[in-house]
């Protein structure tokens, strides 16, 4: 057929119909071509996420050629910038992990936990060798522990916990990461012995958690010796063997020891950070025994009983006669010593009734003197007034009712032990139950400065305040008896100890009665200028209706005046004949819950040990409350998850994120409370300002948070 051409108005509207695909595919090309090639390996990452809910991944495209101005990239400030930060926590991504994120080469700080990621960890991750956090816990990944960890020498901070890895945990390439400070692999099925190389060299380590795993051996002794740890010895929950290591008890002293739920044997070393720790760091191994737990441990037999077993009958009845004149001269002595004493008390009291002379002489003894040793009480003991002379309960206020030898007599529950005392739950009667605290037995010499701290904090009253109702003094024992409050702390709800969530109502109301009991003390304590110096959650007590109690106020004045050593495991069981661990919601006063922690203090506290309390301190530390109240996050935050937060905090204040990204996930339902959540997040803020002038005060705090929301009935 011959070739028949188009009219020219026919190829013209042609041209004009592909013109404009054409200017698309170029101009997609374009784009490509002008995306960095670490925006490339983002989209490649992104290509292997099947899911994405939330779509936090919608402007992650090659139409941006700027990957930094993604969700959840972050970049440095170069003039060539670079990713070094890629943070997508609880997104809810489903997918596995690229290994493409190995080549940025630059990142620093990779937080994809809470998710729905699964899969293994492809080894190639492991070329940025930049990283200095990786937090992918709280995902479904599987498979072992790659060995390429050993290139990761600048990583401070690995989080793998709540996965499904298994497989022994690589001991080389983790001691290859010597400026680690927080390592977590609990609740995993890693297998195997604990790595004696953590140790040995990781000695920046500050929290190991190897918990809820199927680790068997025994505990490394060189577990002993990390001198930076200050947080967390978690092994609790595994299969571990034998008896404790000596070495743990060379720990700092401040360290919270988990060996519970284990095969553990043999007595429980009565020594350093060991003898501090509370019943729950030692329940769940039944071959353990010694204090705190209720098992005795057996008394070996002494080298001569286990020769005179192994002679049997080998003695002679000559031998025999000895052995028992010698123990009938041995009674003897003793009754004698017994009746000499009480001849000396008797004469003393009779010829004192008679009005002897002061130049009589008082005793008789050897050598003219008495033995110092014999019958005598102590030059200390005699200085003190007679009331106290055997210890009395003093009451401080009319509302004690039950008295010295009734409160030895209740039942008794060990709540917690830490370096400040014990604390027990007294059950007087069905109607009274009280928190009773001992201080230890020194600082026998300061009894006045005891006393008048006790009465002037026994003369604050307030409805969120813990009350002292008495308090007991002895050379050997000092008890603080306060009102016991029932839901136990708010580290504990925060914890996960609470069978329900903790919701925006409640949080609100926490903080509200904490602000005003902190406003009453500030104001009209037993001076103005009386603080706390030491709010935390594990101080901020719940009763049934989640009302606030603020506790410990005065206590670190009155811990230097007696010394803050605890009891001693001799004098354990002085206070009752019935002490038993708690399983129930009791816990208080901070004991056994946490270790001190310096993230609550204010900068100007933490820093020099010298300085005191201050008011504006306490202002800090309840705002730091409110901001793990309202975030979820606890207080103990690595450098990436602090620049995590503050990212999110930064953005959601100017509108650029939603809100919804740094709340706590229980809060996420009730974001019709989002106004009132801002609001409460400011004043947060404010109160974390690192000047302390710049801090509102603890009446304007309470002022401004009790404007927020609905009223306090409605929680």
């Amino acid at each position: 057929m011959p070739h028949r051409e188009l009219p020219p108005s026919i190829m013209q509207r042609s041209i004009l119909l592909i013109w404009p695909a054409l200017l698309f595919i170029l101009a997609v090309a374009d784009c490509a071509c002008a995306l960095t090639l670490e925006g490339q390996l983002l989209l490649r990452f992104k290509s292997l996420i099947l899911v994405d809910p939330l779509g936090i991944l919608n402007n992650w495209n090659s139409f941006d050629a700027d990957p930094c101005r993604w969700n959840g990239v972050g970049c440095d400030n170069a003039s060539t910038p670079a990713v070094v930060t890629l943070s997508l926590p609880r997104a809810q991504l489903q997918g596995s992990l690229a290994a493409d994120l190995g080549g940025l080469t630059h990142l620093r700080h990779l937080n994809l936990h809470h998710n729905h990621l699964s899969g293994p960890i492809p080894a190639a991750i492991f070329n940025a060798t930049q990283l200095q956090s990786l937090f992918l816990f709280s995902n479904n990944l599987s498979g072992s522990l790659p060995s390429l960890l050993n290139r990761l020498s600048a990583l401070q901070s690995l989080d793998l916990s709540h996965n499904s890895f298994s497989g022994m945990i690589p001991a080389s390439p983790l001691a290859n990461c010597t400026r680690l400070f927080s390592l977590s692999l609990s609740h995993n099925s890693f297998s195997g012995p604990a790595p004696a190389a953590i140790g040995s060299s990781l000695l920046s380590l500050r929290r190991l958690d190897l918990s809820y795993n199927s680790l068997t051996g025994t505990i490394p002794e060189s577990f002993g010796d990390l001198p930076s740890l200050v947080d967390t010895l978690d092994l609790s929950h595994n299969r571990l063997s034998g008896a404790i290591p000596a070495s743990l008890a060379s720990l700092p002293a401040n360290v919270t020891l988990d060996l519970s739920f284990n095969n553990l044997t043999g007595p429980i070393p009565q020594e350093g950070t060991l003898a501090k720790q509370g019943i729950s760091a030692f329940l769940g191994n039944p071959g353990l025994c010694g204090t705190p737990l209720s098992a005795l441990c057996l008394v070996p037999p002494s080298p001569f009983m286990a020769a005179a077993q192994s002679r049997n009958r080998g003695l002679s009845k000559g031998a025999i006669a000895a052995i028992v004149v010698g123990d009938v001269a041995g009674v003897a002595l003793v009754c004698l010593i017994f009746l000499y004493c009480y001849w000396r008390a008797f004469s003393q009291k009779k010829t004192s009734g008679k009005g002897v002379s002061s130049s009589t002489p008082s005793s008789v003894g050897l050598g003219g003197q008495r033995p110092s040793w014999l019958c005598t009480k102590t030059a200390t003991m005699d200085m003190l007034p007679e009331a106290f002379d055997q210890g009395d309960l003093v009451a401080l206020d009319g509302e004690v009712t039950f008295d010295l030898d009734e409160l030895l007599k209740a039942s008794a529950y060990v709540l917690g032990k830490s370096g400040v005392g014990i604390v027990y739950k007294v059950i007087l009667s069905d109607e009274l139950t009280v928190a009773v605290r001992r201080l230890g037995d020194s600082g026998a010499h300061r009894f006045r400065e005891f006393q008048a701290e006790v009465e002037a904090i026994g003369r604050v009253r307030h409805p969120n305040i813990v009350r002292l109702r008495a308090y007991y003094w002895a050379v050997d024992e000092k008890l603080l008896v306060y009102n016991y409050i029932p839901n136990g702390s708010l580290a504990s709800v925060l914890n996960g100890q609470s069978s329900e969530p903790l919701r925006w109502a409640a949080r609100l109301k926490i903080v509200k009665g904490a602000a005003r009991g902190l406003a009453f003390l500030h104001e009209q304590g037993p001076s103005r200028k009386f603080c706390h110096g030491d709010i935390k959650p594990s101080n901020i007590l719940l009763d049934c209706q989640m009302e606030p109690y603020i506790a410990d106020y005065g206590l670190n004045r009155l811990l230097s005046i007696v010394g803050s050593g605890v009891p001693t495991s001799a004098q354990v069981g002085k206070v009752s004949v019935s002490s038993r661990s708690s399983t129930g919601s009791g816990l208080s006063f901070g004991a056994g819950v946490s270790p001190e922690d310096v993230h609550y203090q204010a900068p100007e506290t933490a820093l020099s040990k010298s300085i005191k309390p201050t008011q504006k301190g306490d202002v800090f530390s309840l705002g730091m409350v409110m901001l793990q109240l309202l975030t979820g996050k606890l207080q103990v935050l690595s450098p990436a998850e602090e620049v995590e937060l503050s990212q999110w905090i930064e953005a959601a204040l100017q509108g650029k994120e939603p809100l919804l990204r740094i709340l706590d996930p229980v809060l996420v339902e009730e974001m019709h409370h989002a106004d009132d959540m801002l609001t409460f997040l400011k004043i947060a803020l404010a109160c974390v300002a690192p000047q302390p002038e710049q801090r509102p005060s603890m009446r304007l705090l309470h002022e401004s948070v009790t404007r927020i929301g609905t009223p306090l009935s409605s929680s």
